[in-house]
C-alpha cells in the first residue's frame, strides 16, 4: 500500500534507502530498490509526472487497487474538484487508463475468481475514467465487454446524466423494459424526443418474438406521435422483424392504430409476397372500410377504390367465397363483379356490367379476359353477353335483383350485337348465337358475321381431315412396328440367368428386353 501525498518523511525515506542500499545484504537488497521505486513513482505522480510513474508501475506489476487510488478524483460527485484538477486530472487519468488496459491483457489470462473479480474492478474503473474523459466510443465498447460491476456502472452512468450509454448497458444485460422506459422518460424532453423515438425504434426492431409484449408495450405511444416512422417497428426490412407473428402485430394494430392497418398490410403483402389467406382478406376488407367510409376525403377515396379493383384482379390468395359474403350489395359494383370473376360465376358479373353499369365496353373486356375455347365455363361466355344485350329482362338475381337498372338496359342494343358478332366471330358459335338472337333480326346484317363463321367451319373442318389422316399414318406406323417386334422371339428357360443379379429365370418372373438382345428380369432392368 502506498499513498500520494508529498511530504517530507517520504523524502527522507528516500535518502535512508539509498544510503543504506550498498550496506544491506543481497537478500534484503531486491526490497530496498522496490521500495525506492515505488517512492520514485509516488514523487513522479504528485509531481504531475504520471507517463513515469506508470511506467515504473508497470516494470514492478503494482496491483490495480494501488493505482486506482492515486486518483480519488475518480469517485468524486460532478461538479467537484478534488486535489487533481483540470488538464493535470484528464492526463492523470489518461495514464491510468493506460495502465489498467495493459493490466487488463495479463488479468485475461488469469482463470478463477480472484482473476474475475480483479477484471471487474479495472473494467468498472476504465468506465470511470472513460466517463471523466468524456471517450463516447471507448465507453461503449467497454460497456458491450460486460466485465464491470453492473450496480456500479449503472450508479456512475446515473450520476454524470450518461443517459444513452445508460441504455446500452441495459441492453447488454437483457433488461429491455429498463432501458425502454428510460428511453421514453427522455423523449418528453421535446429536445431530446426525436432522437429518443429513434433509438427505442431501432432497439424494438431488434428485439425478436420472445419479447413481442415490451414491443407492443413501448410501440404504443410511439405510433401516436409518430405513426409513419414508428410503423418501422413492424415492417423494417430486418430479420428479427420478418419473424415476428404477423397475425400478432395485425390484431395489435387493429386493436389500437387503425389507420396503420392498410399499411402495414400492403407492406407485407406487396414487399414480403405474404401470401396467406387471412392478410389478403383483411385487406379487401380494409379498403372496402375505407370506401364506405362517408367522411372519407374524395382524393382518397378515387384512390382506394383504384387500388381495391387491382388487388381484387390481382390477388390469388384471397379467399372470394369469404369476401364477397360481407361484400356491400348496393355499391361497389366493378369490385364485385372481379369477386364473381373469381368464384367463376361469370354469367352474374356479366348481368353487373350490362344491367347495372350499362358499361358494354367493360362487358366485352371481361369476355376477351376470360374466354377460353377449352374451357367448359368459359368457352360461350359471348354467348351470355348476346343474350344479356337482345333480352335486357334477363339480369341479376338475389339482393341484387332490387337494383335500379341502367337506362340502356330499356331495349335491346342490337348494334352492339352485331359489332360483338362481327369483331369476335372466331370465338362465338354460329349454331349457338343464331339460337338467341331475334327471328326479327335481318339476314344482312349477319352477312359478314355468317361468312366469316362458313369459312372458318371450313378451316376447321380442313384441320380436321388432316389431322385425321395424319394419324392414321401413324397407326400404320404403330401397327409395322408391332408387328415387327412380334415377329422375333427370344427362348427363355430356367437355365438362363439374369446378366444384373446373375439369378435364373422363374415362370413367375416378368422379363424385360434391351435393343442388344439381353433379357433381365424386369425389376433389374427398373434399377440399373
Amino acid at each position: 500500500m502506498f499513498h500520494s501525498k508529498i511530504n517530507k518523511k517520504r523524502q527522507a525515506q528516500m535518502i535512508s534507502l539509498m544510503q543504506t542500499l550498498n550496506d544491506c545484504s543481497e537478500e534484503d537488497r531486491p526490497q530496498k530498490v522496490h521500495s525506492i521505486k515505488i517512492l520514485t513513482a509516488q514523487e513522479f505522480f504528485d509531481t504531475k509526472k504520471y507517463a513515469q510513474a506508470i511506467n515504473i508501475f508497470k516494470q514492478l506489476n503494482i496491483e490495480p487497487t494501488d493505482v486506482i487510488k492515486l486518483i480519488p478524483e475518480l469517485d468524486n460527485k460532478p461538479g467537484k474538484c478534488g486535489k487533481i484538477k483540470g488538464e493535470d486530472l484528464r492526463n492523470a487519468v489518461r495514464a491510468l487508463v493506460e495502465y489498467l488496459k495493459w493490466k487488463k491483457k495479463s488479468v485475461g489470462e488469469a482463470n478463477g475468481q480472484d482473476g474475475q473479480s480483479v477484471l471487474e474492478l479495472i473494467d468498472t474503473t476504465l468506465l470511470k475514467c472513460y466517463v471523466q474523459l468524456n471517450d463516447t466510443k471507448a465507453l461503449i465498447d467497454l460497456l458491450r465487454e460486460n466485465n464491470y460491476q453492473l450496480e456500479e456502472a449503472e450508479n456512475i452512468l446515473t450520476l454524470h446524466e450518461r443517459f444513452s450509454e445508460l441504455v446500452i448497458l441495459y441492453q447488454t444485460h437483457g433488461h429491455h423494459w429498463k432501458a425502454l422506459q428510460l428511453l421514453k422518460e427522455q423523449a418528453k424532453h421535446s429536445d431530446l424526443s426525436q432522437m429518443r423515438h429513434r433509438m427505442t425504434i431501432h432497439y424494438l426492431q431488434k428485439m425478436g418474438t420472445e419479447n413481442l409484449d415490451i414491443i407492443f408495450e413501448f410501440s404504443d405511444s410511439i405510433l401516436k406521435e409518430q405513426p409513419e416512422e414508428a410503423l418501422k417497428i413492424f415492417t423494417e426490412d430486418k430479420i428479427e422483424v420478418k419473424n415476428l407473428p404477423r397475425e400478432n402485430i395485425l390484431n395489435f394494430i387493429k386493436n389500437n392504430h387503425k389507420s396503420l392497418v392498410v399499411p402495414y398490410l400492403e407492406h407485407i403483402i406487396h414487399t414480403w409476397n405474404e401470401n396467406s389467406a387471412l392478410f389478403h382478406n383483411e385487406l379487401i376488407i380494409q379498403y372496402t372500410e375505407r370506401i364506405m367510409d362517408k367522411d372519407a376525403d374524395s382524393q382518397d377515396l378515387s384512390h382506394t377504390k383504384s387500388k381495391l379493383l387491382s388487388f381484387l384482379q390481382t390477388s390469388t390468395h384471397y379467399t372470394p367465397e369469404s369476401v364477397i359474403a360481407h361484400f356491400p350489395t348496393d355499391s361497389l359494383f366493378e369490385e364485385r363483379a372481379a369477386i364473381l370473376e373469381k368464384l367463376g360465376r361469370h354469367e352474374q358479373a356479366l348481368a353487373i356490367y350490362i344491367h347495372i353499369l350499362g358499361d358494354i365496353n367493360c362487358a366485352i373486356q371481361y369476355c376477351e379476359k376470360t374466354h377460353n375455347i377449352h374451357d367448359e365455363d368459359t368457352r360461350d361466355i359471348y354467348i351470355v353477353l348476346l343474350q344479356f344485350l337482345v333480352n335486357p329482362q334477363q339480369g341479376p338475381v338475389g339482393a341484387m335483383a332490387k337494383l335500379p337498372r341502367h337506362p340502356r338496359t330499356e331495349k335491346p342494343d342490337l348494334e352492339a350485337v352485331f359489332s360483338i358478332l362481327e369483331k369476335h366471330a372466331d370465338k362465338i358459335c354460329p349454331v349457338k348465337a343464331l339460337s338467341v338472337l331475334p327471328d326479327s333480326l335481318p339476314l344482312s346484317r349477319l352477312n359478314y358475321y355468317l361468312q366469316y363463321a362458313m369459312d372458318n367451319q371450313l378451316a376447321i373442318k380442313r384441320s380436321t381431315q388432316v389431322l385425321k389422316g395424319l394419324l392414321y399414318a401413324e397407326q400404320l406406323q404403330i401397327e409395322d412396328l408391332k408387328e415387327y417386334y412380334e415377329s422375333k422371339s427370344i427362348l427363355v428357360s430356367e437355365f438362363n440367368v439374369c446378366r444384373v443379379c446373375k439369378k435364373k429365370f422363374r415362370n413367375q418372373n416378368a422379363l424385360m428386353l434391351y435393343p442388344n438382345g439381353t433379357v433381365v428380369h424386369y425389376s433389374c432392368g427398373l434399377t440399373k
